[in-house]
Protein backbone atom coordinates (compact mmCIF):
# COMPACT_ATOMS: atom_id res chain seq x y z
CA UNK A 1 0.00 0.00 0.00
CA UNK A 2 1.51 3.69 -0.67
CA UNK A 3 -0.41 6.57 -0.16
CA UNK A 4 0.24 10.14 -1.52
CA UNK A 5 -1.04 13.47 -0.06
CA UNK A 6 -0.31 16.93 -1.04
CA UNK A 7 -1.63 20.51 0.28
CA UNK A 8 -1.00 24.17 0.89
CA UNK A 9 -0.23 25.17 4.52
CA UNK A 10 0.49 28.85 5.54
CA UNK A 11 1.60 29.63 1.43
CA UNK A 12 4.23 25.95 1.60
CA UNK A 13 3.67 23.13 -0.56
CA UNK A 14 3.04 20.16 1.75
CA UNK A 15 4.25 16.51 0.09
CA UNK A 16 4.01 13.39 1.88
CA UNK A 17 4.46 9.89 0.90
CA UNK A 18 3.47 7.05 2.99
CA UNK A 19 3.76 3.26 2.05
CA UNK A 20 3.04 0.03 4.58
CA UNK A 21 3.75 -3.21 3.11
CA UNK A 22 2.28 -5.43 6.05
CA UNK A 23 -1.36 -5.43 7.34
CA UNK A 24 0.50 -6.94 10.68
CA UNK A 25 -0.16 -3.84 13.08
CA UNK A 26 2.08 -5.51 15.87
CA UNK A 27 4.94 -5.18 13.33
CA UNK A 28 3.59 -1.58 12.03
CA UNK A 29 6.28 0.42 13.46
CA UNK A 30 8.79 -2.22 10.73
CA UNK A 31 6.51 -1.59 7.92
CA UNK A 32 5.54 1.47 7.50
CA UNK A 33 7.83 4.34 5.74
CA UNK A 34 7.48 7.90 5.67
CA UNK A 35 9.02 10.94 3.16
CA UNK A 36 7.51 14.43 3.88
CA UNK A 37 8.53 18.16 2.70
CA UNK A 38 7.36 21.01 3.55
CA UNK A 39 8.84 23.53 0.40
CA UNK A 40 8.28 27.40 -0.54
CA UNK A 41 9.47 29.11 -3.71
CA UNK A 42 10.63 32.46 -2.26
CA UNK A 43 11.96 33.42 -6.15
CA UNK A 44 10.85 32.45 -9.39
CA UNK A 45 11.52 33.67 -13.13
CA UNK A 46 10.73 32.35 -16.31
CA UNK A 47 11.10 33.06 -19.45
CA UNK A 48 11.44 31.20 -22.87
CA UNK A 49 14.77 30.43 -22.58
CA UNK A 50 15.84 30.36 -19.10
CA UNK A 51 14.67 29.82 -15.26
CA UNK A 52 15.68 30.79 -11.84
CA UNK A 53 14.21 29.41 -8.56
CA UNK A 54 14.98 29.30 -5.13
CA UNK A 55 13.07 27.82 -2.99
CA UNK A 56 13.12 26.41 0.86
CA UNK A 57 12.83 22.68 2.01
CA UNK A 58 12.05 21.05 5.84
CA UNK A 59 12.26 17.43 5.74
CA UNK A 60 11.29 14.97 8.12
CA UNK A 61 11.88 10.72 6.57
CA UNK A 62 11.10 7.84 8.65
CA UNK A 63 12.64 4.61 7.50
CA UNK A 64 13.66 5.78 4.12
CA UNK A 65 15.27 3.24 1.68
CA UNK A 66 18.32 4.64 -0.08
CA UNK A 67 20.54 2.75 -2.73
CA UNK A 68 24.03 3.25 -2.33
CA UNK A 69 25.60 0.99 -5.14
CA UNK A 70 27.71 -1.88 -4.63
CA UNK A 71 27.22 -1.54 -0.62
CA UNK A 72 23.85 -2.30 -1.72
CA UNK A 73 20.20 -1.10 0.34
CA UNK A 74 20.33 0.54 3.43
CA UNK A 75 17.43 2.37 5.89
CA UNK A 76 17.65 5.91 6.74
CA UNK A 77 16.09 5.05 10.34
CA UNK A 78 14.91 8.62 10.57
CA UNK A 79 16.31 12.07 9.43
CA UNK A 80 15.07 15.80 9.75
CA UNK A 81 16.17 19.15 8.87
CA UNK A 82 16.26 22.09 6.08
CA UNK A 83 17.46 22.68 2.41
CA UNK A 84 17.90 25.93 0.79
CA UNK A 85 18.29 25.51 -2.68
CA UNK A 86 18.52 27.82 -6.06
CA UNK A 87 18.16 26.33 -9.34
CA UNK A 88 18.95 28.02 -13.08
CA UNK A 89 18.27 26.57 -15.99
CA UNK A 90 19.10 28.23 -19.38
CA UNK A 91 19.66 27.98 -23.13
CA UNK A 92 22.46 29.95 -24.86
CA UNK A 93 23.13 29.28 -28.80
CA UNK A 94 21.26 25.98 -28.78
CA UNK A 95 23.83 24.72 -25.71
CA UNK A 96 21.18 24.01 -22.62
CA UNK A 97 22.82 24.91 -19.35
CA UNK A 98 21.89 23.77 -15.89
CA UNK A 99 22.90 24.72 -12.25
CA UNK A 100 22.54 24.14 -8.59
CA UNK A 101 23.88 25.16 -5.73
CA UNK A 102 22.24 23.93 -2.32
CA UNK A 103 22.91 23.85 1.65
CA UNK A 104 21.48 21.42 4.08
CA UNK A 105 21.52 20.79 7.61
CA UNK A 106 20.21 17.40 9.17
CA UNK A 107 19.93 14.92 12.05
CA UNK A 108 19.81 11.24 10.74
CA UNK A 109 20.02 7.94 11.73
CA UNK A 110 21.09 5.27 10.50
CA UNK A 111 23.64 2.15 10.45
CA UNK A 112 27.50 2.60 11.07
CA UNK A 113 29.65 2.39 8.30
CA UNK A 114 32.29 0.04 9.92
CA UNK A 115 29.37 -1.97 12.03
CA UNK A 116 26.29 -1.93 9.77
CA UNK A 117 24.30 -4.10 12.29
CA UNK A 118 24.81 -1.20 14.60
CA UNK A 119 22.76 2.31 14.36
CA UNK A 120 23.70 5.78 15.21
CA UNK A 121 22.73 9.09 15.19
CA UNK A 122 24.75 12.40 14.16
CA UNK A 123 24.16 15.93 12.62
CA UNK A 124 25.18 16.51 8.93
CA UNK A 125 25.77 19.91 7.07
CA UNK A 126 26.12 19.34 3.30
CA UNK A 127 27.00 21.68 0.92
CA UNK A 128 26.14 20.76 -2.89
CA UNK A 129 27.04 22.07 -6.53
CA UNK A 130 25.72 20.65 -9.79
CA UNK A 131 26.72 21.76 -13.22
CA UNK A 132 25.16 20.24 -16.44
CA UNK A 133 25.68 21.39 -20.00
CA UNK A 134 24.46 19.71 -22.93
CA UNK A 135 26.26 20.46 -26.44
CA UNK A 136 24.24 19.18 -29.79
CA UNK A 137 26.94 17.78 -32.50
CA UNK A 138 24.07 16.90 -35.11
CA UNK A 139 20.43 17.93 -35.41
CA UNK A 140 17.33 16.82 -37.68
CA UNK A 141 14.98 18.80 -38.49
CA UNK A 142 11.66 18.23 -37.22
CA UNK A 143 7.93 19.08 -36.65
CA UNK A 144 7.60 21.65 -33.47
CA UNK A 145 4.06 20.73 -33.08
CA UNK A 146 2.36 17.04 -32.89
CA UNK A 147 0.21 15.90 -34.75
CA UNK A 148 -1.30 12.62 -35.54
CA UNK A 149 1.90 10.79 -37.31
CA UNK A 150 2.77 10.17 -33.72
CA UNK A 151 0.34 7.50 -32.76
CA UNK A 152 3.47 6.08 -30.44
CA UNK A 153 4.34 8.92 -28.83
CA UNK A 154 2.77 11.67 -26.25
CA UNK A 155 5.98 14.37 -27.39
CA UNK A 156 7.42 15.50 -30.52
CA UNK A 157 10.91 13.56 -31.29
CA UNK A 158 14.08 14.81 -32.73
CA UNK A 159 16.15 12.52 -33.74
CA UNK A 160 20.53 14.41 -32.49
CA UNK A 161 23.45 13.72 -31.56
CA UNK A 162 24.35 15.24 -27.72
CA UNK A 163 28.04 15.65 -25.65
CA UNK A 164 26.40 15.85 -22.10
CA UNK A 165 28.65 16.84 -18.88
CA UNK A 166 27.83 16.92 -15.48
CA UNK A 167 29.93 17.53 -12.79
CA UNK A 168 29.30 17.65 -8.83
CA UNK A 169 30.76 19.11 -5.49
CA UNK A 170 29.92 17.71 -2.52
CA UNK A 171 31.19 18.35 0.57
CA UNK A 172 29.56 16.76 4.06
CA UNK A 173 30.46 17.45 7.45
CA UNK A 174 28.87 15.75 10.74
CA UNK A 175 28.94 16.28 14.17
CA UNK A 176 31.45 13.70 15.38
CA UNK A 177 34.14 15.59 13.00
CA UNK A 178 34.26 13.15 10.50
CA UNK A 179 34.21 14.64 6.81
CA UNK A 180 33.51 13.66 2.97
CA UNK A 181 34.73 15.77 0.08
CA UNK A 182 33.28 14.28 -3.26
CA UNK A 183 34.13 15.41 -6.64
CA UNK A 184 32.70 13.88 -9.37
CA UNK A 185 32.42 14.02 -13.32
CA UNK A 186 30.01 12.30 -15.40
CA UNK A 187 29.98 12.86 -19.51
CA UNK A 188 29.44 11.22 -22.90
CA UNK A 189 27.22 11.29 -26.09
CA UNK A 190 23.43 10.45 -26.13
CA UNK A 191 22.32 9.81 -29.74
CA UNK A 192 18.19 9.73 -30.41
CA UNK A 193 17.61 7.61 -34.14
CA UNK A 194 14.13 7.51 -35.45
CA UNK A 195 10.59 9.33 -34.72
CA UNK A 196 7.99 6.37 -33.79
CA UNK A 197 6.63 6.86 -37.46
CA UNK A 198 6.63 3.71 -38.29
CA UNK A 199 6.09 0.34 -37.12
CA UNK A 200 9.37 -1.53 -37.16
CA UNK A 201 12.56 -0.61 -36.00
CA UNK A 202 12.08 3.20 -35.87
CA UNK A 203 13.21 4.53 -32.93
CA UNK A 204 16.37 3.69 -31.25
CA UNK A 205 17.96 5.96 -28.20
CA UNK A 206 21.54 5.23 -26.56
CA UNK A 207 23.64 6.69 -23.99
CA UNK A 208 27.28 5.96 -22.78
CA UNK A 209 28.38 8.00 -19.69
CA UNK A 210 31.89 7.30 -17.79
CA UNK A 211 31.68 8.41 -14.62
CA UNK A 212 34.90 9.32 -12.34
CA UNK A 213 34.50 10.26 -8.51
CA UNK A 214 37.41 11.46 -6.42
CA UNK A 215 36.53 11.23 -2.86
CA UNK A 216 38.41 12.85 0.42
CA UNK A 217 37.52 11.50 3.96
CA UNK A 218 35.10 8.96 4.94
CA UNK A 219 31.12 9.23 6.31
CA UNK A 220 30.52 7.93 9.80
CA UNK A 221 27.44 6.40 8.05
CA UNK A 222 27.27 3.77 5.07
CA UNK A 223 24.05 4.95 3.29
CA UNK A 224 26.11 8.45 1.84
CA UNK A 225 29.83 6.55 2.19
CA UNK A 226 31.35 6.73 -1.66
CA UNK A 227 31.63 3.75 -3.27
CA UNK A 228 32.36 2.43 -7.36
CA UNK A 229 34.22 5.64 -8.46
CA UNK A 230 34.69 4.18 -11.52
CA UNK A 231 31.97 3.02 -13.76
CA UNK A 232 30.38 3.40 -17.08
CA UNK A 233 26.38 4.09 -17.69
CA UNK A 234 24.38 2.62 -20.54
CA UNK A 235 21.20 3.42 -21.19
CA UNK A 236 19.47 1.96 -24.36
CA UNK A 237 15.60 2.04 -25.73
CA UNK A 238 14.59 0.43 -28.66
CA UNK A 239 11.37 0.11 -30.46
CA UNK A 240 10.60 -3.28 -31.81
CA UNK A 241 7.09 -3.44 -33.43
CA UNK A 242 4.44 -0.86 -33.06
CA UNK A 243 4.10 0.44 -30.14
CA UNK A 244 6.18 -2.40 -28.32
CA UNK A 245 9.51 -0.90 -26.55
CA UNK A 246 12.37 -2.62 -24.59
CA UNK A 247 14.87 -0.62 -22.20
CA UNK A 248 17.82 -1.86 -20.46
CA UNK A 249 19.97 0.30 -18.20
CA UNK A 250 23.26 -0.77 -16.44
CA UNK A 251 26.61 0.57 -14.59
CA UNK A 252 30.01 -1.44 -15.38
CA UNK A 253 32.21 -1.11 -12.55
CA UNK A 254 35.89 -0.98 -13.25
CA UNK A 255 37.33 0.41 -9.50
CA UNK A 256 39.44 -1.92 -8.28
CA UNK A 257 38.45 -0.99 -4.70
CA UNK A 258 35.05 -1.93 -5.26
CA UNK A 259 32.98 -5.60 -5.08
CA UNK A 260 31.00 -5.21 -8.40
CA UNK A 261 34.61 -4.83 -10.05
CA UNK A 262 35.23 -6.04 -13.56
CA UNK A 263 31.45 -6.41 -13.49
CA UNK A 264 27.93 -4.89 -14.61
CA UNK A 265 25.66 -4.28 -11.96
CA UNK A 266 22.32 -1.69 -11.50
CA UNK A 267 20.73 -3.79 -13.99
CA UNK A 268 17.09 -2.63 -14.98
CA UNK A 269 14.52 -4.32 -17.45
CA UNK A 270 11.22 -2.84 -19.02
CA UNK A 271 9.24 -3.53 -21.76
CA UNK A 272 6.04 -1.01 -22.64
CA UNK A 273 3.27 -0.60 -24.83
CA UNK A 274 3.79 2.88 -25.74
CA UNK A 275 0.60 4.85 -27.12
CA UNK A 276 0.52 8.52 -27.25
CA UNK A 277 -2.63 8.69 -24.88
CA UNK A 278 -0.95 5.89 -22.17
CA UNK A 279 2.06 3.66 -21.59
CA UNK A 280 1.96 0.27 -20.12
CA UNK A 281 5.08 -1.10 -18.62
CA UNK A 282 6.80 -4.13 -17.04
CA UNK A 283 10.02 -3.93 -15.36
CA UNK A 284 12.17 -5.12 -13.20
CA UNK A 285 15.20 -4.20 -10.96
CA UNK A 286 17.84 -7.01 -10.15
CA UNK A 287 19.44 -4.60 -7.49
CA UNK A 288 16.65 -4.48 -5.07
CA UNK A 289 14.91 -7.64 -6.72
CA UNK A 290 11.68 -5.93 -7.42
CA UNK A 291 9.90 -5.83 -10.28
CA UNK A 292 6.09 -4.37 -11.24
CA UNK A 293 3.50 -2.91 -13.78
CA UNK A 294 2.96 0.94 -14.29
CA UNK A 295 0.41 2.67 -15.84
CA UNK A 296 0.62 6.46 -17.18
Amino acid sequence: FKGIFSSKIFNFDFDSSTSLNSLDIQRFNDTVRNKSELTRNFFEEKTDSSSNAVKLTFFGNYREKVWNGSIGERDILSAYGAKIQKDNKWINKDIKNLSKIALGYGTYSSTKRDHPQENIKRDRINLSLQRKNSYPLWKRKYKENIDESYLFSPEVIQESLLFNIEGNLDLYRYSDNNYQNLLGFKFGPEIILGNLYNNFFDYTKLSLYPKIKFSQGNSPFDFDQTVDNRTIEVNFTQQIMGPLLIQLSTEYNFDNESSKYNSFYNNRYEISWSRRAYKISAYYEEKTKAGGIKFN
